[in-house]
Parts: C-alpha cells; sequence; structure tokens
C-alpha cells in the first residue's frame, strides 16, 4: 500500500523532521483522555445559546457513551506518523481514532502541509483528518471550539461525516455560523453539504 511505502522511508523521517519543532513532552495517556473526556462533557456535548441552543458538535456524546472512540496520545515526533499508520489501519467499527500531543512540538503549518500530501489518499480511504491546533482558533459565533490544550487529529469515515452534516444542515445547525467560516468549511471538505 501507498502509506505503508511511505512510513518506512526516509521521505517520512525527512518530513516529519520540516514540521516538528524541537520541545518534547511527556504525559500519562489516561490524563489525556480524562482531559478529552472533560472537554467533550463539560462544552463539546453541551447547548449553547450563541449555536442557536445546538452543542458544538451534537453527535460527540453518542461518541463517547457508546466507546466508539480510540484514544491515543503521542511523542510530538511520532504525532503525524500516528496519524498515517492510524489512516492505514482505520476500523471501520471505531468511529473516531482521536490523537493528541503536545502543542509545543507540532507546527501549525505542519498540520496544512499534511492536509495538502495526504488528501488523495484520505479520500481514496474514505477518510476525513479533523485537526485542532491551538494556535489556530476554530470560532463560531464567538464560540472557540478548539480544546485549547492539545493538538488533536480526528480520524472518522467522510462520507459518514458528511451524511451527518448533511442532517445538521437540513436541521438548521449551521444556521447561525458565519457564512464566510460555512464557505471555508464547505470548501476544505470534499461533498460538505453547502
Amino acid at each position: 500500500m501507498l502509506i505503508n511505502k511511505r512510513l518506512n522511508s526516509k521521505y517520512v523521517v525527512n518530513y516529519m523532521n520540516e514540521f516538528l519543532s524541537d520541545e518534547k513532552t511527556s504525559i500519562d495517556k489516561n490524563r489525556f483522555k480524562l482531559d478529552i473526556e472533560d472537554w467533550l462533557k463539560n462544552f463539546v456535548e453541551v447547548p449553547n445559546s450563541s449555536l442557536n441552543g445546538w452543542s458544538p458538535c451534537p453527535y460527540a456524546k453518542e461518541a463517547r457513551v457508546s466507546n466508539v472512540i480510540q484514544y491515543h496520545y503521542v511523542k510530538p515526533d511520532e504525532y503525524l506518523v500516528k496519524v498515517l499508520e492510524s489512516v492505514n489501519t482505520f476500523d471501520a467499527s471505531c468511529k473516531v481514532v482521536l490523537i493528541g500531543t503536545d502543542p509545543a512540538g507540532v507546527k501549525p503549518s505542519s498540520i496544512r502541509d499534511f492536509k495538502d500530501e495526504y488528501k488523495d489518499i484520505l479520500l481514496d480511504k474514505d477518510l476525513w483528518v479533523l485537526f485542532d491546533h491551538p494556535c489556530v482558533e476554530e470560532n463560531v459565533n464567538g464560540v472557540s471550539f478548539n480544546n485549547g490544550k492539545y493538538v488533536l487529529a480526528l480520524i472518522q469515515s467522510l462520507s459518514k461525516l458528511n451524511n451527518a452534516a448533511k442532517k445538521l444542515r437540513k436541521d438548521g445547525y449551521y444556521d447561525s455560523w458565519d457564512k464566510k467560516y460555512f464557505e471555508l468549511l464547505s470548501h476544505s471538505r470534499p461533498d460538505f453539504p453547502s
């Protein structure tokens, strides 16, 4: 497979070294999962008046309580390689693979470059990676969607993600969103309901 060849090549090692800063961190992997679940329970799943009473992600609670999220915390120098490995081994029975690391170890530009470099592979596998970096704010109506503590990659089925977005679009979820931000989102993800 193409991803396997890239993972085992000098290209990936050199490519990764370009993207990563020198800082490293260690954190208890259980602490990471607890932090993310706390963020989900106390923000992502909570209805917000600035979003017309919608929670930032109406599907987050179901995924969390159904135990269909795989959590991985890795060192910054392993982050993008872990994302590629998870794309290569994605199991459809798991709805979300969530990979996190220290934000001091991954530059926002590395995420942009990664998305550009591997977009076709993701599309071929019907997958999408949603990235969250504390230095790149995702703001909708004054509500910052970022977790603020970690760099995250959420790997999901693209078709399932878009089907969920179509239902949310029909139900009015995106009605309160800034038009420019919505257009940016719809142009960045293939087949996003506009």
